[in-house]
């Protein structure tokens, strides 16, 4: 196996001599794939492997995934909430993020798991981004015009329909309807989709640049409110993304990011009906923003 990956411009690498892993040609990391020289090198081994299980740094409350120090860097072990105490995936990495090693046990093997399969990455890419200048979001994001406008809530929120939604317009492109990437690049924030947990047609590798943010929330009618720069946004917008707790200089980057995006980027809490005229809304209502 050896494919090459480009999300949220960075390239990543896919090497395995053990681990056969194939994307379907309709697969949407299929549209993802580059030739480009690798930023990080994921090599995936089949099998288990041992690791000093000292005391985690960070776990999830179900104890479903943890992460723990090494002495060149992190331990990240995902295990079936069924399977007990050994970890069906073992992710190792360097402290830079640019290397890194999976072990997939036999079952997961078998049942042709994806290296990539959640959690392990949001937690490879988060901690890269937050070393250059990058925030992984939990929300649906469009191009429109040349601009990119994101709508983000917790699941449930409307984050797919919206993206349907949006699909539907012959001039948007739908960035991904659950997980966006956003880059500071040369002065202002680039919106990149990202493969991850999206609906066949709901993905793309585009980007722009942001222009607007949408905190939505289902409604009796469509209505807008300006949300006002400060703290307080930037707490709403931190609780939608994804920090690398485990990497301290990497939380430190990642918190000024959110705190330049809440200071520099229209953000605005968005009631809508689940139904075309939200379109028509926002786009009446978007003006002229950079």
């Amino acid at each position: 196996m050896d494919y090459r990956l480009k999300i949220g411009g960075i390239k990543l690498r896919l090497h395995s001599e053990t681990y056969n892993w194939t994307p379907t040609s309709d697969s949407v990391q299929s549209a993802f794939l580059t030739d480009a020289p690798a930023d990080i090198v994921l090599r995936v081994h089949r099998g288990r492997c041992e690791i000093d299980q000292n005391q985690p740094i960070l776990k999830s409350h179900s104890m479903w995934w943890q992460v723990y120090q090494q002495h060149d860097g992190f331990a990240f072990t995902v295990a079936a909430l069924e399977s007990g105490v050994h970890p069906d995936r073992l992710l190792l990495t360097n402290r830079a993020f640019t290397q890194a090693d999976l072990f997939v046990d036999d079952q997961q093997a078998n049942n042709g798991c994806d290296p990539l399969e959640y959690p392990l990455n949001k937690m490879l890419f988060a901690s890269f981004l937050s070393l250059h200048q990058g925030i992984a979001l939990h929300a649906a994001g469009v191009v429109v015009d040349g601009r990119a406008l994101l709508f983000m809530g917790n699941s449930g929120v409307g984050k797919s329909t919206m993206a349907r939604l949006w699909s539907a317009e012959r001039d948007v492109t739908v960035l991904a309807d659950d997980l966006i990437i956003l880059r500071y690049e040369e002065g202002r924030f680039i919106a990149y989709g990202t493969p991850w947990r999206g609906e066949p047609g709901l993905t793309s590798p585009a980007s722009a640049p942001l222009a607007r943010i949408y905190l939505i929330y289902h409604s009796k009618t469509n209505q807008l409110a300006a949300l006002p720069a400060g703290a307080r946004l930037a707490a709403r917008l931190f609780n939608q993304s994804y920090p690398p707790y485990w990497l301290q200089e990497g939380l430190a980057a990642h918190i000024d990011l959110i705190e330049r995006l809440a200071l520099t980027i229209p953000c605005f809490e968005l009631g809508f009906l689940p139904d075309p005229s939200v379109i028509s809304y926002v786009r009446a209502t978007c003006g002229n923003d950079p």
